[in-house]
């Protein structure tokens, strides 16, 4: 894989989590569907709505470009360590917490402080929220109400508010649990690809053939 390969995979994910979230935001803000029971059940901001593939598509990306993020930090001679005798990423959890940190200090905040801090956030948070059907416990995946397009807002409106938001997109609530805003974590996850993107174009000497190498050893375990 070479450097303009990686690129390319990482834009080709940014666009499809971009696509698949803008459609169901374009679906909620949609009145004529709104005002018809029968298209929104339930509520639709909670897990209904998309809100909980949308969530799901992010933190698999996050978690991805995390990986790439971690082998292109890594030293030479530590690569393989990163990996086990199946070939399968080891540090899954330590790869996203420095990479969320490293996002946080680029303005970019996925995740409050609190929850940064639990040893084995990741775990809690991936199970908690998206591993299971339904999010588990005290946690919950919450989007935009359709409400506030009923009363006014539009779609380019909240797109644009979401663009600008600064608050982190997964807080732990004092329950234990975590509370996710999906639509802003998928923002807040594109804008984590183009900023990697960035990077590599930054960068070309990370590009060693140890760390090509262990970069493929990556998108093949990921796709088995």
């Amino acid at each position: 894989m070479t450097k303009e390969d990686l690129k390319d995979l990482i834009i080709v994910l940014r666009d499809f989590l971009r696509g698949d979230a803008n459609t169901f935001l374009w679906a909620k803000s949609r009145k004529d569907l709104l005002s018809d029971s029968r298209n929104f059940e339930g509520s639709i901001y909670s897990i209904g709505g998309g809100n909980f593939f949308i969530a799901l598509a992010s933190m698999c990306l996050l978690s991805f470009l995390a990986k790439i993020y971690k082998i292109l930090i890594s030293k030479e001679g530590k690569l393989n360590s990163l990996f086990d005798k199946r070939g399968v990423f080891k540090y899954e959890t330590t790869a996203v917490k420095e990479f969320i940190q490293k996002l946080k200090e680029e303005n970019i905040t996925i995740v409050d402080d609190k929850s940064i801090k639990e040893k084995k956030f990741w775990q809690l948070l991936r199970h908690g929220l998206v591993h299971l059907f339904v999010p588990k416990g005290n946690s919950s995946i919450q989007a935009i109400d359709p409400a506030h397009f009923a009363t006014g807002l539009s779609l380019f409106q909240y797109k644009n508010h979401l663009n600008n938001n600064e608050l982190p997109a997964i807080t732990q609530n004092e329950r234990g649990g975590f509370n996710c805003d999906a639509d802003l974590l998928a923002i807040k996850v594109q804008k984590a690809a183009d900023w990697l993107i960035c990077q590599i174009d930054a960068d070309p000497s990370k590009f060693s053939g140890k760390r090509i190498s262990a970069i493929d050893k990556l998108f093949s375990a990921e796709n088995n």
